[in-house]
């Protein structure tokens, strides 16, 4: 009888061991599982994620509410029907602008000393003389309608706020045309896959045809000079600033793309076929929204950078329009490979003319000039005892060249 509780006492100790061993192993047990499972399950929603954003990524976004962004593989899967026309229009004379400066802790402009030249209303009136042809034109402004426009006996011209096209709307405000940009990737659905991405500062002189941009297969033009350039000479003549900030941004963008190109750390010529070294006319930019997408795909985290900045920077900020343009060879060469037409783009010289209106020459030479497109850059200095007169004469030069208005105009 001794014998037999003592093997039942030694039964119950076993047993007591046994569920506490079992027990520990598996509190222990269950949550690297249950960790494990989320590990899992966060990987796989991670690549649905990425999947439906068709590779679109980004460092800065913080706020999941604060993302906006359209159906790529809307825009990826339809042709080019017709031609737009796309504005990025600041108006720094407005008060609610300059509140928002002031906001954002940035240096107020003073612009009452400013007459208004109204680049804008004449960029859009050549538009209506010389390229009627053109579908829908998108105004991207910050909620601003300028006091001229009505819409009473037009539909053309749309206007497309700020918070309808940054990806990450955390940037907002912004006083930086190359942050607006950088998200135009993201323009809305409606507008053409393939458009005219002008300035305020750009306006056709002449009558111009869709051929003059894309071909009949909406292949497209692109508008560059004779003069190339290596990135040899990014060090010498960025960081010693002996160029202008046009040229300065043209170094700056060849020097992140040697960085995204080349495979290795290594910036020199040899990493960048001479291909890549032209330099892009200042004028009017033809795009193709599926360029535009691949670009942002693969330059995601640099272009979100660039949409943070609130004002421009000269020496960081890169040059959108010609890095557009390095793509459009890129892709076309590397998709045709086995192709020896494999070009599927057309380069003009000479059709954009570009002048600074503090130049003296700049309207004799505007008006001289065969080129169909200007970029009239307002560059004039209110100090200056002339300043008036220059407006003046700038304004008689645009009615000179662009008599009718337009219909949206009041």
């Amino acid at each position: 009888m001794k014998d037999i509780k003592l093997k039942i006492k030694y039964l119950v100790i076993g047993l007591i061991v046994f569920l506490s061993i079992f027990f520990y192993q598996s509190t222990s047990f269950i949550p690297q599982l249950e960790k494990q499972h989320q590990k899992e399950f966060g990987r796989i929603k991670l690549q649905k994620l990425s999947s439906s954003l068709s590779s679109t990524t980004t460092t800065t976004t913080t706020n999941t509410s604060n993302i906006n962004l359209i159906n790529q593989d809307e825009i990826l899967n339809r042709e080019c029907q017709y031609i737009d026309a796309v504005y990025i229009w600041f108006n720094e004379n407005d008060s609610n602008h300059q509140r928002k400066r002031k906001e954002q802790g940035l240096e107020s402009l003073d612009n009452s000393k400013y007459r208004n030249v109204d680049q804008l209303k004449y960029s859009l009136r050549s538009l209506n003389t010389y390229a009627p042809w053109i579908q829908n034109i998108w105004i991207v402004t910050d909620d601003k309608i300028p006091t001229w426009y009505t819409n009473e006996y037009n539909h053309k011209v749309k206007f497309v706020s700020h918070e309808n096209v940054y990806y990450n709307r955390s940037h907002l405000p912004t006083f930086n045309r190359v942050s607006v940009e950088s998200n135009l990737f993201n323009l809305p659905k409606e507008v053409s896959n393939c458009f005219l991405y002008f300035n305020d500062n750009v306006l056709l002189k002449s009558p111009v045809n869709p051929t003059d941009f894309f071909d009949e297969d909406f292949n497209q033009v692109l508008f560059e000079t004779n003069n190339v350039f290596g990135s040899t000479l990014y060090k010498e003549v960025v960081e010693k600033g002996i160029i202008d900030d046009f040229y300065k941004s043209l170094f700056v963008s060849l020097h992140l793309l040697d960085k995204v190109w080349s495979s290795n750390n290594q910036q020199n010529d040899n990493n960048r076929p001479t291909l890549f070294n032209s330099v892009i006319e200042q004028g009017v930019y033809p795009i193709n929204r599926k360029v535009l997408l691949e670009m942002n795909n693969q330059l995601s985290e640099y272009l979100q950078d660039v949409s943070s900045h609130k004002v421009q920077s000269v020496t960081t900020d890169i040059h959108i329009p010609f890095i557009y343009n390095q793509y459009v060879k890129k892709l076309s060469n590397s998709d045709n490979n086995n192709n020896n037409n494999n070009n599927k783009y057309k380069i003009t010289q000479g059709f954009n003319f570009y002048g600074e209106l503090s130049e003296l020459n700049t309207i004799q030479d505007a008006l001289d000039t065969e080129s169909s497109v200007l970029c009239l850059k307002n560059n004039l200095n209110f100090n200056d005892e002339y300043y008036n007169q220059q407006i003046d004469q700038v304004i008689k030069y645009y009615n000179k060249i662009l008599v009718d208005s337009a219909p949206w105009e009041k």
